[in-house]
């Protein structure tokens, strides 16, 4: 039975997880503790086992090889445009939380569904489209690894 893992306190999660996570990103003992243990938090209702952290996190520690095609078919071609052009305008804020307020509204404002915007915008910040929520994703990456991410698989 795997809901013991949310059972368990932060501290204790992130350190049982280390062992599992440091022969594959060797980077998680360099990286603020803090900001791994609330990535953890966030994915522990994912996992089964605690080896399970190892792919689950994957995407905070290595950069999406993204495909152009997958990412386009998940929305209509009008979408895509329109996504393209309100992800340009969220990088260009200051911060993570008007990066995300701006993604909102233009979602909104576009009329794009909202499953269909996050799944992609999803997709270009983790490789997949399926996952964590998005506000949960840009509080755990860091701000210019998200402009990095969307420029990169937007082109």
């Amino acid at each position: 039975n795997h809901k013991w893992i949310n059972k368990l306190a932060p501290e204790t999660l992130l350190q049982l997880c280390i062992p599992f996570l440091a022969p594959v990103f060797p980077e998680v003992t360099t990286q603020p503790l803090h900001t791994v243990q609330f990535a953890l938090q966030k994915i522990s209702s994912e996992m089964i086992t605690l080896q399970d952290c190892v792919e689950l996190l994957a995407f905070y520690f290595a950069t999406p090889v993204c495909s152009k095609a997958h990412a386009h078919a998940l929305t209509t071609p009008e979408n895509i445009t329109a996504l393209t052009q309100i992800i340009e305008q969220a990088s260009m804020q200051p911060d993570k939380s008007t990066f995300l307020s701006t993604l909102k509204f233009g979602i909104t404002a576009a009329k794009i569904p909202n499953k269909e915007a996050f799944m992609y915008i999803r997709y270009l910040l983790t490789g997949s489209e399926k996952g964590l929520a998005i506000a949960d994703l840009i509080e755990i990456l860091e701000y210019t690894i998200i402009k990095k991410r969307v420029a990169a698989n937007i082109k």
